[in-house]
């Protein structure tokens, strides 16, 4: 990948749904350059596929959390089996030296202690890490709630975000019309979430997760100032609610000299009490209660 194909890959992993038009304005680049792009992204496997969700902020009292260390098993196949069968995990990446972040979403807090209690056995980590982003404010308003026909919606558009209007109307036996009010009404009320599956590994560029302590009592300028000077070398900053200084990024760069340098430069600067960057090695997602949620309601 170069520059571009990451922004593009960002801006589709933030809304999948995104027209082109817009995309090409962004990068700056023709429609058809930009179709181009995508369809060799797709070719290569990077984006693996564009779907569309149930907001996590429009499930209320659900909680999404990270878990993350090193494991001691020795077969990756064997732990992907088993996170396949956790309705509450969506997502796993692994990185050098056998490092494993493990991403959840919970129905709500009252499974934390239990979901955690059930890592060490399905993944070898036995000094596990824990990583509470903070929560993102929805637009999602009280008195909203999901019909019968919003929840078909979903799953048509489920493993298909870009699929049209017209081809969801077909398929629910509905109206173009009615299908654009309510995709449009469950966009304003952020009832769904649009984005890919990524899989950054099939590039060739170096990816890495970088984790660290900041040294500022405020994260968020130091963050900010981060992003400004470096995006999208820096992308995808969160902030740890349970932890008061603690930050998980993660770098891109076209080769490792590069890596260096943004290393040499978070310690130059003292952002950081300390950093590790762990590079990426393989990504895998799973489906969860979420998903049958969609099945079940659709």
């Amino acid at each position: 990948m170069d520059e571009i194909d990451l922004r593009l890959c960002l801006k589709l992993f933030d809304n999948s749904r995104v027209v082109y038009r817009k995309l090409a304005d962004e990068v700056d680049l023709s429609v058809n350059a930009v179709h181009s792009r995508i369809k060799a992204l797709i070719d290569k496997g990077i984006i693996g596929g564009f779907q569309a969700n149930i907001s996590s902020t429009a499930l209320n009292g659900s909680l999404r959390l990270l878990i993350h260390g090193q494991s001691t098993s020795d077969s990756l196949e064997d732990i992907k089996e088993e996170l396949s069968s956790d309705e509450n995990t969506f997502r796993m990446v692994s990185t050098s030296d056998h490092y494993l972040y493990i991403h959840g979403l919970l129905k709500d807090i009252s499974e934390m202690g239990k979901y955690i209690e059930t890592i060490p056995d399905k993944t070898g980590i036995n000094d596990l890490n824990l990583f509470i982003p903070d929560v993102r404010k929805g637009n999602v308003s009280k008195s909203f709630t999901f019909t019968k026909t919003d929840y078909q919606i979903i799953r048509s558009l489920h493993n298909d975000s870009r699929k049209s209007f017209s081809d969801v109307a077909d398929e629910l036996k509905l109206s173009t019309k009615t299908i654009r009010r309510r995709v449009n009404n469950l966009e304003r009320e952020g009832g769904i979430d649009y984005t890919i599956k990524w899989y950054p590994v099939y590039s060739d560029d170096f990816i890495g997760i970088l984790h660290g302590e900041t040294t500022a009592c405020n994260r968020g300028k130091v963050l900010s100032r981060i992003k400004k000077d470096h995006f999208p070398h820096v992308f995808d900053m969160e902030k740890a609610s349970n932890h008061p200084n603690e930050v998980i990024f993660n770098v891109w760069a076209t080769n490792l000299r590069k890596l260096q340098e943004l290393e040499r430069y978070f310690i130059e600067h003292e952002y950081f009490k300390f950093i590790k960057i762990k590079m990426f090695y393989d990504i895998e997602y799973f489906e969860t209660w979420r998903n049958q949620l969609i099945k079940t309601k659709g």
